[in-house]
């Protein structure tokens, strides 16, 4: 009897330390930065700790991972270095080399770092390097839940393939990343290593798959003393050239097109950094792509443009931002070629479909007591089409869009855990009688003390023209359990009729009240000689309009995942 208690009690105790344990690195400081060549032959390498002991979360749940993994780290006054060595006989590699940021579902093996450098388990960065060499980095939200794969930073890696398995260098410039500067900082991180032709992932520090939250889980990086980064200042000219040939009625006019513009990325301390774009026409840029939409709303499209693209994750937590909308398609565009397209009085000599920017700046970071703050601001150039009467030669003009002023403030503080506040406002100014518009958005995020539990309450309020009678509100709350073999997520949300934040945002549903249930059950260790883990879904949404009170769309699903142990044999 002794004996079986004994063996209880251990046990548990195992499952404790496995899922309460941290682990922590001690970086070392160097004075002469390793070269990145993938062979790890400087003196420095030899006298830093070993990160290894990889935990596989696919496929063998909590068990070691099957080949080891050794990673080092040091760094200078100016960058975090990081050595990785994958341990694999040559006929376990797969090498596929890709576009960069391209390594997701591809035949590569893949190493990355995570960091969560105010450690707040809610916003951190991630680097990915694939065996082929290619590079993949993204600044991460929403406790990792979340990510900007847009995001593109500027660093160094080196891949060299042995017998033995493969080693990556890399070198990570602290311009790079944003931290609080103090004399002794603590970081979150962890190693990721993923071995393709087994499908096996697995990571330094352990993840629980049955708990939400990936920043939550990393480990902790110790050993980061006072560090002085050098400035970041980045400066991006660009100018553009075109000609362009119109014949109308047998006259041939030609011109050249011209235009030119300055990006300008500052960093004002290691915390907060400016943007700034000068007379931006953005000809540089890729098209989007032709898109048949048949649905009945609006198409929602990529943002290509690097300024709207980068150091943006704060503006979009309260997804009231839609940055295609800043220097869009001038509002009249449309009703410009309806009216006087292929009309036999009139031609349409000018009718631009994109409206020109002054100038724009935003502002981001994150302060030492973890509160991020975000400053947006753009002026668009007031936009006119020229229409030209046959008969006379009089030229008609037209205003398509007036001059506008976009701006966007966040506010987000990172509470204790994962808990968080987000406060963020949009308006949008319009010279003359268009309408003007200001958005407002309170998002408060609430876990237990043991982060099992969490509640998310979220009002909007939209105000058209600065009158009482424009105002619309949005309401919701979701209660969730993020923790265990079985979680749960209820929510409720209700728009009312005016509520519209499409002048600076994007909106697919309106007057629309709707209620869901998600409950699952998954069992990642399965007592089953053929089952790896199994997941169950069950779920149900139920949609009405707000007013008056009627009937929409009920909707029930059921889904089943089974991964088998001959998964990766």
């Amino acid at each position: 009897m002794r004996v079986l208690v004994c063996l209880l009690f251990c046990l548990i105790w195992s499952q404790l330390v496995i899922a309460q344990s941290r682990k922590s690195y001690t970086i070392q400081s160097v004075n002469e930065a390793p070269k990145i060549d993938g062979n790890l032959n400087e003196i420095c390498w030899q006298q830093c700790q070993v990160a290894g002991d990889f935990i596989q979360t696919i496929p063998k749940t909590d068990q070691p991972s099957s080949y080891e993994t050794e990673v080092k780290m040091c760094y200078t006054n100016s960058s975090v270095f990081i050595a990785a060595v994958m341990h694999q006989p040559r006929s376990m590699s797969l090498r596929q080399l890709t576009a960069r940021d391209m390594l997701y579902n591809i035949n590569s093996d893949i190493f990355a770092v995570f960091f969560d450098t105010y450690d707040d388990h809610q916003n951190g960065f991630t680097f990915r390097v694939s065996s082929a060499g290619v590079q993949h980095d993204e600044r991460l939200s929403d406790g990792g839940e979340g990510g900007d794969e847009s995001w593109d930073a500027v660093w160094r890696s080196k891949v060299v393939t042995s017998e033995n398995g493969w080693t990556v260098e890399m070198e990570i410039p602290f311009s790079a990343l944003r931290f609080s500067k103090q004399e002794d900082m603590n970081w979150g991180i962890n190693f990721y290593r993923s071995i393709r032709k087994i499908n096996e992932s697995s990571y330094w520090n352990r993840i629980d798959m049955q708990k939400q939250g990936f920043l939550a889980q990393t480990g902790q990086l110790k050993g980061l003393k006072y560090i002085d980064p050098p400035v970041r200042l980045f400066l991006f000219p660009y100018v553009s050239t075109g000609f362009l040939q119109q014949e109308e009625s047998e006259v041939v006019t030609r011109r050249w097109l011209r235009s030119g513009g300055l990006d300008v990325k500052y960093g004002l301390n290691e915390s907060f950094t400016l943007d700034v774009t000068l007379i931006p026409d953005f000809s540089q840029v890729i098209s989007d792509n032709v898109v048949r939409n048949l649905s009945p709303f609006e198409q929602q499209l990529n943002e290509n443009r690097p300024f709207f693209t980068e150091g943006t994750e704060l503006f979009n937590k309260a997804a009231l931002f839609y940055s295609r909308r800043v220097g869009g398609k001038p509002a009249l565009y449309n009703e410009v070629q309806s009216n006087y397209g292929d009309h036999e009085k009139y031609v349409i000599e000018k009718n631009p479909n994109v409206t020109t920017l002054f100038n724009g700046f935003k502002i981001s970071g994150r302060t030492k007591n973890k509160l991020g703050i975000g400053v947006f601001n753009a002026v668009g150039a007031p936009m006119n089409a020229r229409v030209k009467v046959r008969a006379t030669g009089e030229e008609i003009k037209i205003e398509t869009e007036p001059l506008t002023n976009y701006n966007v403030l966040v506010l987000d503080k990172a509470l204790k855990g994962q808990s968080s506040f987000n406060f963020t406002n949009t308006n949008v100014w319009r010279n003359g009688t268009a309408t003007d518009a200001n958005v407002s958005s309170f998002i408060l995020t609430k876990f237990n003390k043991k982060e099992t539990y969490s509640i998310r309450l979220i009002s909007k309020t939209s105000v058209l023209n600065s009158t009482e009678s424009d105002v619309g509100t949005a309401l919701g709350i979701v209660l969730a359990k993020v923790s265990g073999k079985f979680t749960f997520n209820m929510s409720a949300n209700r728009l009312s009729p005016k509520f519209d934040k499409s002048d600076m945002g994007i909106q697919f549903d309106y007057n629309n009240s709707n209620q869901n249930l998600s409950l699952n059950y998954a069992e990642n260790k399965p007592k089953s000689k053929h089952l790896q883990l199994y997941r169950f879904n069950l779920g149900q949404a139920f949609s009405e309009n707000t007013v008056p009170f009627t009937f929409k769309s009920y909707q029930a699903n059921a889904s089943c995942f089974l991964l088998f142990k001959s998964f990766g044999i």
